[in-house]
């Protein structure tokens, strides 16, 4: 049996992982101006960073 603390600590790093795999590839820009792509692509960034970094803080606070 598993104990209720690590459960939770897998499940927290399963979906960290989850979420690191889905926003890994940056958008698909409808854009045929390299340029406005790279603003696109760079826009992206940040918020999976701040997602990520969020998802990190989480997992800490659950393993104890």
């Amino acid at each position: 049996m598993v104990p209720a603390s690590l459960r939770h600590a897998l499940r927290a790093t399963g979906l960290a992982l989850l979420v690191f795999v889905l926003f890994l590839f940056p958008p698909f820009a409808a854009t045929p101006r390299p340029d406005t792509r790279a603003v696109l692509i760079l826009l992206h960034v940040p918020p999976v960073a701040a997602y990520l970094w969020g998802l990190w803080r989480m997992e800490g606070e659950i393993r104890p």
